[in-house]
């Protein structure tokens, strides 16, 4: 039976690589494509309206940024927070972060978003709280200083991408129906969400029961391939 768990696992394994290359290939063409239709919109402006263009995209980006500290009950800038010592992240520590994550909810890949703009681009930015996604540009934002610890940093990411990506309420439809949601906002059902979906993904799929009864039972109805695809 041990020999047997080990080999399904490897299995598991072996198919979510196969299924990332399958992506990655799919991505080099998109990209390519990004690539043509930026220089096709660009390459004729002047100097000043690109200038103008980057500090607008950048004003964008550090109004996301205030409003995730904001989340996390944090000013924006480390530098003003005493008593915190986490060392910034890095691009690996991310990278490494996101593909574990994403192998735990490998539908996440499937969503229309990516089928039409292709795996967010990770944009790492100064400032401290929980990451976010930027649906504009369809780019994660990582706060280089983590809110509390880096899983919660990424996964926030990656919850905050599959709320925003849920064009059929397939996802929001059942999260709101739990009876500790009836009542809230919008924003506080999206930012309960988030919460709930660091403590599936992190912990819940590795065995540990966190949730609440119901909310892991609705948890499992959403997320599906958590349980089938389980790489931990």
């Amino acid at each position: 039976e041990e020999e047997l768990s080990r080999v399904l696992h490897l299995h598991q394994q072996t198919q979510y690589i196969a299924m990332s290359l399958c992506y990655f290939e799919m991505e080099k063409e998109k990209w390519r494509q990004k690539k043509e239709r930026f220089q096709e919109k660009y390459e004729k402006e002047t100097p000043p309206f690109l200038k103008r263009e980057i500090r607008n995209i950048l004003a964008v980006k550090q109004e996301y940024i205030s409003l995730t500290a904001k989340s996390a009950r944090l000013d924006k800038t480390p530098l003003l927070s005493r008593g915190r010592h986490m060392q910034p992240l890095s691009l690996k520590q991310i990278a490494s972060q996101i593909e574990g994550m994403v192998s735990r909810d490998l539908d996440l890949l499937r969503v229309s978003r990516i089928r039409m703009y292709g795996l967010p681009t990770v944009i790492m930015v100064p400032g401290q709280g929980y990451g976010t996604y930027d649906w504009s540009d369809n780019t994660f934002l990582i706060p280089l200083a983590s809110a509390h610890n880096h899983e919660k940093n990424v996964a926030y990411a990656l919850g905050t991408f599959r709320w925003d990506s849920d064009e059929d309420r397939a996802i929001k439809n059942s999260y709101e129906l739990i009876k500790e949601n009836r009542k809230k906002s919008v924003i506080s059902l999206s930012q309960s969400f988030y919460k709930d979906y660091y403590t599936w993904i992190v912990k819940e799929c590795k065995g540990y029961r966190v949730l609440p009864r119901e909310t892991h039972k609705v948890f499992k109805q959403i997320f599906p391939t958590v349980e089938k695809w389980k790489i931990c």
